[in-house]
C-alpha cells in the first residue's frame, strides 16, 4: 500500500526539542541496527493523515496506519507505538534481513529509553507552550493598551480641536448679534472687523487640527500681551450681551514666551470661555497679566460665578471631569490647558472658594 503524500508532510510550525529528539533518535537506531531505513511519524491517533512531524526515510511503502505491503521483501520492524503529549509516535525500522532475537530485546529496551526521552521532551514542550502563551498574552494585552491609548489620543486631539473651534464661534457669534443692533449707527465698521479676524482664527485652527503635523509648537517667541488684548477684544461683545462686566489690566511693556500662537490662544480662550459661562449676569470677570519677581509672566483670570467645591479641585484638569452638569461644557477646555501649560514648562493654580467665584493663575517662564 502506498504512504499517503499528506502523512509524510509534517505541520508547519510544530516546534520546541522534540524534531531534534526525533532526528537524534532515528540515526541512533539507523547506526545501532544496521539498518538501510528508519523512518518516524507522530500523528494525532484519530487523525491518522496529520502529521505533527517526521524524521528519516520510509523503508517500504507503509500507509499512515503502518500496514505494510507483504508483497515487499524488506523486513520491516516496527517500534511503537508511544506517546507523546497527546500524539502518536511510531519507528519503522527496514532491512534485508530480520532481526535477531538479541536485536529484538535491544529494540526493546530501545523502547523504553525512548518512552522515558519522550516524556522528558513532552513535559519541556508543555512548559514552553506555557511560557510562550503567557508571552503572547503579555505582548496581546501591551498591544491592547498601546492601541486603546493611541485610540484616546486621536480622539482627545480632535475633541480639542472641536472644542477650541466652538470657543472661537462665540465671541464670533456675539459680534454677529452686536452688529445686527448697530447697523444703521455710526461706528459699525469695528463689529466687522471683529467678525473677519475670528473667522480667520476659526479657519487656521481647523486648519491646524487637520494637520498637526505641520505645527511648529513650542519652537518660537510670542508676545503674550498683544494676543490677550486681541482675545479680550474679541470676547468683549459676549461678556457685555451677558450683562458681565470685563475688567482688565495689561502691562505696558512685552510679554515674550516660547510658545506658538495656537498654544497661548488656546489657554486664554478657555479660560475666558469658562469664566463666562459659569459667572452670572451682572456679574464681574478680570484679567490681569505681570511679571513676577522671579522673572516668569503671570496670567490671571478671575470670576465672580458659582465656584469648584473643594472635594471638586482634585479632578479639575481631568479629561472629561465636570461639577456643574447644568451648565453647557464638556470637560475638555481645562484638561486641554493644563497640558499646554505643562508642555510651555509652566504652573497653572486654582483659588475658588463656592457662590463666590474662582481665580486662574498660569505661571509661564519669560524668553530672553
Amino acid at each position: 500500500m502506498a504512504i499517503d503524500p499528506q502523512a509524510r508532510a509534517p505541520i508547519p510550525g510544530f516546534s520546541g526539542d522534540f524534531p531534534q529528539l526525533l532526528d537524534l533518535t532515528t540515526l541512533q537506531l539507523h547506526r545501532e541496527f544496521r539498518m538501510d531505513y528508519v523512518w518516524a511519524c507522530l500523528r494525532l491517533p484519530e487523525q491518522e493523515s496529520m502529521v505533527l512531524s517526521v524524521a528519516g526515510r520510509p523503508p517500504i511503502p507503509i500507509s499512515p496506519a503502518g500496514v505494510i505491503d507483504p508483497a515487499d521483501p524488506m523486513q520491516v520492524a516496527r517500534l511503537g507505538p508511544l506517546s507523546y503529549l497527546e500524539a502518536e509516535l511510531d519507528f519503522y525500522l527496514g532491512r534485508p534481513a530480520p532481526l535477531e532475537a538479541s536485536e529484538a530485546d535491544r529494540l526493546r529496551l530501545c523502547q523504553e529509553r525512548i518512552r522515558v526521552d519522550l516524556l522528558a521532551a513532552g513535559a519541556a514542550q508543555s512548559r514552553q507552550a506555557v511560557r510562550f502563551q503567557e508571552d503572547l498574552r503579555r505582548r496581546s494585552e501591551s498591544e491592547r493598551r498601546k492601541l486603546k491609548r493611541k485610540l484616546y489620543l486621536v480622539g482627545h486631539h480632535y475633541h480639542r480641536v472641536l472644542h477650541d473651534a466652538i470657543n472661537d464661534l462665540t465671541p464670533l457669534n456675539g459680534a454677529v448679534e452686536e452688529l445686527q443692533e448697530r447697523v444703521g449707527m455710526a461706528g459699525p465698521i469695528e463689529i466687522v472687523v471683529y467678525i473677519d479676524r475670528q473667522a480667520k482664527q476659526l479657519h487656521q485652527r481647523l486648519y491646524r487640527g487637520l494637520h498637526p503635523d505641520r505645527q511648529d509648537l513650542g519652537n518660537q517667541v510670542i508676545d503674550a500681551r498683544v494676543l490677550c488684548a486681541e482675545r479680550i477684544e474679541a470676547w468683549g461683545p459676549v461678556f457685555r450681551r451677558a450683562g458681565q462686566s470685563l475688567i482688565f489690566a495689561l502691562p505696558d511693556r512685552a510679554l515674550p514666551i516660547r510658545a506658538s500662537e495656537h498654544e497661548w490662544d488656546t489657554v486664554v480662550s478657555n479660560l475666558l470661555s469658562n469664566a463666562h459661562k459659569y459667572t452670572p449676569p451682572a456679574g464681574r470677570v478680570g484679567v490681569h497679566a505681570w511679571v513676577n519677581p522671579s522673572g516668569h509672566m503671570v496670567f490671571e483670570v478671575s470670576d465672580t460665578g458659582c465656584g469648584i467645591s473643594e472635594h471638586f479641585r482634585a479632578k479639575l484638569f481631568q479629561l472629561g471631569e465636570r461639577e456643574h452638569g447644568h451648565i453647557q461644557g464638556s470637560g475638555v477646555g481645562l484638561a486641554t490647558v493644563q497640558q499646554v501649560v505643562a508642555n510651555l514648562e509652566g504652573r497653572i493654580e486654582v483659588e475658588s472658594e463656592p457662590n463666590r467665584g474662582t481665580v486662574f493663575r498660569v505661571w509661564l517662564p519669560l524668553a530672553s
